[in-house]
């Protein structure tokens, strides 16, 4: 079976350890789907953030950017983006070995641009997000949530460990009971 990944840093994982498992980036795959029927795209330009494991695969840089133009969203493709694209301070988890370097790393990459960035990665976005620059995940535009604009989610802060626990548990029970008729409560 394929494996698809939303994740780049995974997707290079899986190539390098595991090259006998056909993998796909999630955005090679919606490149060739119809755009979800309430995407739509943020009513600003967007400033492109694309992730540091994602620098050396043209088919998820392509796909990303297809999928974006297709969802007409007006784009600013920063100076170092694609093949040499910059980190978000947490590629290689600088971040967590030294702090003070990973946060001038996201300091530095969000005020590249004075448009809110778009990134997607989950980590990127949420890294830069800390540098107090608005910034948004691809999904939060192909995918809208109820009621909040593009506005409310590129301001939305980065969650903490504890909220990253909580999200996932709220959406395995919503899972298991949505998609396979299972009873969460018996997890």
């Amino acid at each position: 079976p394929e494996v698809i990944l939303a994740c780049a840093s995974c997707v290079e994982q899986f190539k390098k350890d595991l090259p006998g498992i056909t993998t796909r980036s999630l955005w090679e795959v919606m490149a060739g789907l119809p755009l979800p029927e309430n995407a739509a795209p943020a009513p600003a330009q967007l400033a492109l953030h694309d992730p540091c494991p994602a620098r050396h695969d043209e088919a998820m840089l392509d796909s990303i950017r297809a999928i974006l133009q297709t969802l007409g969203q007006n784009l600013e493709e920063l100076p170092l983006s694609g093949s040499l694209t910059r980190c978000c301070g947490y590629g290689g988890l600088a971040a967590q070995a030294n702090p003070e370097v990973g946060d001038n790393m996201s300091r530095d990459r969000a005020e590249e641009t004075a448009n809110t960035l778009l990134s997607y990665c989950s980590m990127c976005r949420d890294r830069l997000a800390l540098a107090n620059k608005p910034s948004l995940h691809a999904l939060n535009l192909l995918f809208p949530q109820n009621g909040r604009s593009p506005n409310d989610e590129a301001t939305r802060p980065a969650p903490g460990i504890s909220d990253r626990q909580h999200t996932r548990r709220v959406f395995r029970q919503q899972i298991l009971k949505e998609l396979w008729n299972e009873d969460p409560a018996q997890d």
